[in-house]
């Protein structure tokens, strides 16, 4: 191996770690822009749509085919679910309060 080819490699491996380097950066920066909530209010999100199963044609996620009318069943949401919990708590807890003081002063 003569120098000149040496030099030229060292050169060449330079160049492709700055090419890399140049790359990681333009992925971080776009890791970021996706991370900010303006740009995921400047792209609005596209409804996921689902072939109906009574008339085949496309309906969105949410359960509703706008042609026949066929309404999927869609589970409650984890957040609506133990709020419901709450208050169906609370409302016990009050009524066994209420019974039992009335039991009391019937003694």
């Amino acid at each position: 191996m003569s120098k000149q080819t040496r030099e030229e490699k060292r050169a060449d491996e330079a160049r492709m770690i700055a090419q890399m380097r140049e790359a990681m950066t333009e992925k971080e920066k776009e890791k970021q822009a996706e991370a900010t909530p303006q740009n995921a209010q400047a792209t609005p999100k596209k409804p996921k749509t689902v072939p109906c199963p009574r008339c085949k044609m496309q309906m969105e996620a949410d359960g509703r085919c706008a042609t026949c009318g066929f309404k999927k069943y869609v589970p409650m949401d984890e957040k609506k679910r133990n709020k419901i919990k709450l208050i169906t708590t609370i409302v016990a807890m009050v009524i066994f309060v209420v019974l039992f003081v009335i039991l009391q002063f019937k003694k």
